[in-house]
């Protein structure tokens, strides 16, 4: 393909949204150099070539640049992570679980963190950000938060607590960790104070109950809505 060519070629590239490494590089704070480093190392996927064999990127690439420009600036990389698995005591079981559960989820920004890790629902969330408590004003489906540099999993688990009996498999999005009102005995009453009310809480119950197929329950409702509403109502028949 001639110059001129390839030229039109990437300027069609770029009108479809494309970034050049010289583009990419400036968006995502990564030097062209690192950007071909990262490639050759399986940091991030090859880049896309036009024809002429130009590299171009999209927005996600550049997201993910950014990702591993901020892991490397927090100090740890997918190389870390395999150095670490491989001096780890427990480094088989380790490993294994890496291999086979662990990913990398690259969001926009921190409300995209907030659905993910919701959809996840771990039992324990590390919070490693510049506003951990946003997590904490934000987040829902969790079994405990660990907030900031300062925190971590073990402290929590063997220390500050407040309790290592977690939800897992996702239980987090219905349920929270053990706690002492687990261990507790509760009660409960109900009492209608007035013949108006008893009469109207009967009308719904009443057809809630025969649209379910119970009609000895929606009997006790028909009853004081006779009762206390005056309403002649079939027996057995929701009040209508």
């Amino acid at each position: 393909m001639s110059r001129l060519g390839a030229a039109l070629e990437l300027a069609d590239a770029r009108r479809a949204g494309f970034l050049n490494i010289g583009q990419a590089a400036r968006r995502s704070g990564v030097s062209a150099k690192m950007i071909r480093h990262y490639e050759s190392q399986g940091l991030v996927k090859p880049a896309r070539r036009t024809e002429a064999g130009y590299r171009i990127y999209d927005a996600s690439d550049v997201h993910t640049l950014q990702f591993v420009r901020r892991a490397r600036g927090l100090g740890f990389s997918m190389r870390e992570i395999e150095r670490l698995l491989a001096i780890l005591p427990p480094a088989e079981a380790a490993g294994k679980a890496w291999a086979d559960f662990g990913e990398v989820i690259v969001c926009e920004d921190e409300a995209e963190m907030v659905r993910e890790a919701d959809r996840i629902a771990s039992e324990h969330v590390q919070v490693m950000t510049r506003d951990p408590d946003y997590f904490l004003a934000n987040m829902r489906n969790y079994g405990s938060l660990f907030l900031g540099a300062r925190t971590n999993v073990a402290y929590g688990d063997k220390v500050i607590g407040t309790n290592h009996t977690l939800p897992t498999k996702k239980a987090a999005r219905y349920t929270g960790g053990l706690w002492v009102g687990k261990f507790l005995k509760t009660c409960t009453y109900q009492k209608v104070l007035t013949d108006e009310a008893s009469a109207l809480i009967g009308e719904y119950c009443s057809r809630l109950c025969i649209l379910e197929g119970f009609s000895a329950h929606a009997e006790q409702a028909n009853v004081r809505v006779r009762r206390y509403g005056g309403r002649n109502v079939p027996y057995a028949q929701a009040a209508e």
